[in-house]
């Protein structure tokens, strides 16, 4: 059960500052058969579990509440439907990308599970000059990449990797990793960056194996420059989680048992993801394209990545990539303040991000 009166409380103190403010509703209010809309990133492992637990089995539905009527969407744009209100439940929103947009849209947020640890990182040719390997460390590779002002490609401010890696070089080298900031950023479709890496075009970019780069990670033509998991563990500032399960305290007060039975039903998804789906992914066509591969070889070198292999000779194996429990114990509680604090501290959090967002062990 997570604190009602802790999410209430909070609401009742800001609607005190705030008079008449509503804020988006979202869509579908509680109970009743209103449509509730949950919406996770489009491929990756999300576009695995997700359409496992809700289409290929009955788990879902015999998880959730009988008169619930939810509908999954798969999709680049889930932020931006969540706070437009289209959806009710976004499945892929940063701790820090949840606080950024509580603070600017005057939302009253919740997080209430997780799903991916900080793997989601930055990507280079294999033998890249810029390997920390070849500067001395993370701190200095960041520092290499701004002299230079090396290109490097991204495809979204909020979610990924980038809220630690905006973390890491604001707090390190008082550099900005942002639009208009002190590198050299190119906005570029998410699919096309493990290719542009691949052909010097782009000396990194924010990417990963599940996400169109499979075949190049397979045949060691690129390797990762960053990942955030890593490097936070070892300097004690926290561990951030790439997604996690985002609603408005509205919503959570009105719609308990549907997200316990969410919840539910990811956790043995993330079961099945992590022991059966080696044998079950590779060979499938629409899980393949997921991972944004045709290879079975490369399919099943994606899934040992994401099931914690150390297939790189260099990530953090202790922490698989996929949480197999989705819902927040309150050690990970006690990480994630840690590293959303590191954020404030150096600008790429609101100071106040605990008035705005709830993180919610239920």
């Amino acid at each position: 059960m997570f604190d009602k009166q802790t999410v209430s409380r909070r609401r009742a103190i800001k609607s005190l500052g705030v008079a008449g403010a509503v804020g988006l509703a979202g869509c579908s209010g509680g109970g009743g058969n209103s449509e509730v809309v949950l919406t996770h990133f489009g491929n990756n492992v999300g576009a695995i579990i997700w359409p496992y637990i809700n289409q290929r089995t009955n788990i879902l539905e015999n998880a959730i509440p009988d008169d619930a009527n939810l509908r999954i969407q798969g999709t680049f744009d889930g932020t931006s439907l969540f706070l437009s209100g289209n959806s009710d439940i976004a499945a892929d929103l940063t701790t820090i990308g949840a606080a950024r947009a509580a603070d600017e849209q005057d939302l009253d947020l919740s997080v209430v599970g997780r799903s991916q640890s900080g793997w989601f990182g930055l990507v280079a040719q294999a033998q890249s000059e810029y390997l920390p390997s070849n500067t001395g460390g993370a701190v200095e590779t960041f520092e290499k990449l701004y002299d230079d002002q090396a290109p490097i490609g991204n495809f979204s401010w909020a979610i990924s990797g980038v809220p630690s890696i905006q973390v890491l070089t604001a707090g390190e080298l008082d550099l900005s990793f942002s639009e208009g900031g002190d590198f050299n950023i190119d906005m570029v479709d998410f699919a096309a960056i493990p290719g542009l890496v691949n052909d010097g075009e782009l000396v990194t970019g924010v990417q990963s194996p599940s996400h169109g780069g499979g075949n190049l990670f397979y045949q060691e033509e690129l390797d990762y420059l960053f990942t955030p998991n890593e490097y936070f563990a070892a300097n004690d500032l926290g561990r951030p989680a790439i997604e996690n399960m985002v609603v408005r305290d509205s919503f959570l007060e009105e719609n308990e048992a549907l997200l316990q039975g969410i919840l539910d039903a990811f956790d043995e998804g993330a079961e099945w993801f992590m022991t059966d789906a080696a044998d079950e992914v590779p060979g499938d066509d629409e899980f393949m394209q997921a991972f944004g591969t045709e290879d079975e070889a490369v399919a099943e070198y994606i899934m040992k990545f994401h099931q914690g292999d150390d297939v790189h000779g260099q990530l953090d194996v202790d922490i698989p990539n996929v949480y197999q429990e989705h819902r927040m114990s309150e050690d990970h509680i006690a990480e994630v303040t840690k590293f959303v604090n590191e954020a404030a501290a150096v600008g790429e959090a609101p100071e106040n991000w605990q008035d705005l967002v709830t993180l919610v062990a239920m």
